[in-house]
């Protein structure tokens, strides 16, 4: 009997015009015995290599140009013969990664959709299987090069629902523009395990020989022994190479044009201190390139950046940030192997199936066709302004102002709606709070009218902020941070911006209700009151009116995390209103040691009725918790009892 690795099995596509090895067992050879190798088709290959005492043999072919000829590979060995049939040689590509990239298109509501665009294509998937589902079991120590897998067929609906979303929507949108008057087969091989380190993916005989990753592992603590091996428990799964071991050792022997990768989340926390990931993803290029690339000249790693939609630590931390920097830096350094992919611009949707987890936004099709766009412009010549999406190349402060120079922004940036979102700005003390910013050319000027002494901008860093506008070209900008020195700190402040009427909020305060990370209105009534958005009744584009059935009303916003009310950071609080006379405003909070009533006073008319009040904060102790901030407003008489506010701003 001839056993080959489980990539060889009926209906395997492989990487044309590049090299194949051919690795197995002749099972009942007991003697050095001849092996030969015979690929037919349109083309004839043909090897042979002698199997050593242990029946195992290894030869390698050339393989074909890209076509839709199906071939047939026969291994013989003595009196014995396999034959794998209809084999398609094309373009193929890895897909890996943790639970993103993992997931199937099973979760996605449009996938019906994307079956019926694939159907007739030569569009092959091999999707590495679970060595076991029980994350606390047994990993080899050892790579085994024949755990299972297999291969699906276009047509096969079935199966195609549990292979990776983003894989099959990247083959497909890669076979559409090779296919163009050629005839170009494209596969992926989907291989990934939800809540993988990296260093689950890196192989030890590899890490063994680089003295920089080697010593990094050990120093924490994460470089196993064969005595501790298997010793983790439910984390037996992230041990170095168990990942590797049991997914990417099977595919050895194949070469694929370069990798899409999904991973990360699992690798945040820790890393201002340590500052590992990028060394993580240079030396996972520099190893898979050298194991699995057709052309070691011109292997990409096209990585998606960690969407900003879970809560990466207890409070305003920007852990996300930090392992999305790696992302765009390396790309930065090195945009002939590393490709970073922006996304948190695209709209939230979950899986209810899912637990509703928001670490698993559903969006993965158009996170797919963004992947293959800039892999067809990097890698197959499809002609492009602008080859990487726009990253920040250097920033000044020019007085109260700090200017942002972007490179790769050749037609300029665009912030799409009013505001800029998840933009901030910070002094000397380190407290950020929401930006404005002015797009010209390829230069955004960053200010905030609260801030005397600005020294720093930050743009998409903060955890749970899914929802950035700026541009450039076909692409959000890249994410951006100028402290390069301190750890950052960022809570949103939602209402700020009266275009806004939800936000991205965690229940995890309320016990029970971890997973509790939805969209919330930033705005909320009292009682016998309503709150709207108004577009109309404006003094610098939105307002927020506030009605009442009683003559006091009011409306409130509510703390939450990565949204804390940190009122005691801040001298006073100056908001805009309008209101017919006579009305009375308080500024009332809710703390941990109960309610405190702050007058709101008239500083300054404006226009039309307007006018700018301000309540003093410097009152509320340090270590206060605010859990509620209300605006009171009373009206006695009149035909009307609203207000409008807009523009609610806090100074230092």
């Amino acid at each position: 009997m001839i056993k080959l690795k489980n990539m060889f099995l009926d209906g395997a596509l492989f990487q044309a015009n590049s090299v194949l090895e051919i690795k197995g067992v002749a099972v009942n050879s007991k003697a050095e015995r001849s092996v030969d190798i015979v690929l037919s088709g349109k083309v004839f290959v043909g090897a042979s290599t002698t199997a050593d005492s242990c029946g195992r043999f290894s030869v390698k072919i050339k393989t074909p140009c890209a076509s839709f000829d199906e071939y047939d590979l026969t291994v013989k060995c003595g009196g014995e013969a396999k034959t794998v049939k209809n084999i398609l040689f094309g373009e193929l590509w890895l897909a890996s990664g943790q639970s993103n990239m993992e997931m199937r298109n099973f979760d996605q509501t449009d996938k019906q959709k994307l079956f019926d665009l694939v159907r007739d294509k030569k569009i092959r998937m091999y999707h590495a299987v679970y060595h076991h589902r029980n994350n606390a079991g047994d990993f080899p120590w050892e790579p085994d090069e024949y755990a299972p897998g297999y291969w699906v067929n276009s047509d096969d609906d079935k199966n195609l629902e549990e292979n990776s979303a983003v894989g099959l929507r990247f083959a497909n949108d890669i076979y559409d523009h090779l296919n163009d008057g050629n005839d170009v087969p494209v596969g992926i091989l989907d291989a990934s395990w939800g809540g993988t380190s990296m260093r689950s993916w890196l192989p030890k005989d590899a890490v063994e020989g680089d003295e920089k990753i080697l010593n990094i592992l050990k120093k924490l603590s994460q470089f196993p022994s064969i005595d501790d091996w298997n010793k983790k428990g439910e984390g037996n799964y992230q041990q170095l190479s168990a990942q590797y071991n049991i997914k990417i050792a099977p595919l050895e022997g194949a070469k694929v044009r370069g990798i899409i990768w999904y991973q990360g989340e699992t690798d945040i926390g820790g890393e201002f201190a340590n500052r590992v990931y990028s060394d993580y993803l240079r030396f996972y290029h520099k190893v898979y390139a050298k194991r699995f690339a057709a052309d070691e000249e011109n292997f990409f790693m096209i990585s998606s950046l960690i969407y900003p939609a879970w809560k990466y630590g207890d409070s305003g931390e920007c852990g996300v940030g930090y392992v999305n920097r790696a992302f765009v830096e390396t790309a930065k350094e090195a945009p002939d192997k590393f490709i970073a992919v922006p996304n948190y611009d695209l709209k939230s949707s979950w899986a209810y199936y899912l637990d509703n987890h928001p670490i698993h936004p559903t969006h993965k099709y158009p996170l797919a066709d963004r992947m293959a766009d800039l892999a067809l412009k990097n890698v197959y010549g499809k002609a492009a302004k602008e080859k990487h999406p726009a990253y920040m190349e250097s920033y000044e402060v020019c007085g109260n102002k700090i200017m942002i120079k972007f490179a790769e922004a050749l037609g300029g940036l665009e912030i799409k709606g009013e505001n800029a979102r998840a933009l901030y700005a910070a002094g000397e003390d380190g407290i950020y709070l929401p930006a404005s910013a002015r797009a010209d050319g390829a230069v955004l000027e960053i200010w905030c009218d609260e801030i005397n002494d600005i020294k720093h901008a930050a743009y998409s860093v903060q955890s749970m902020e899914p929802f950035g506008n700026i541009w450039a070209g076909e692409y959000p900008v890249q994410p951006f941070f100028t402290d390069k020195e301190n750890e950052i700190f960022i809570q949103s402040r939602p209402w700020y911006d009266m275009e806004k009427t939800s936000f991205w909020a965690s229940g995890a305060h309320i016990e029970g209700h971890e997973k509790d990370v939805f969209y919330r209105p930033i705005w909320l009534a009292d009682k016998e009151s309503s709150v709207c958005r108004d577009d109309a009744f404006t003094l610098e584009g939105y307002s927020l009116r506030v009605e009442g059935e009683n003559e006091r009303f009011g409306c409130y916003v509510r703390s939450y995390l990565y949204n804390e009310l940190d009122l005691m950071n801040f001298d006073k609080l100056s908001v805009n209103i309008y209101a017919l006379d006579p009305m009375k405003a308080a500024l009332r909070l809710k703390t941990n040691d109960g309610d405190i009533v702050i007058p709101i006073e008239e500083k300054e008319k404006l226009i039309g009725g307007w006018r700018t009040f301000e309540a003093g904060l410097s009152g509320i102790k340090k270590d206060a918790s605010i859990s509620e901030m209300h605006f009171e407003f009373e009206q006695q008489g009149g035909a009307f009892r609203f207000v409008n506010i807009e523009k609610v701003r806090l100074y230092k």
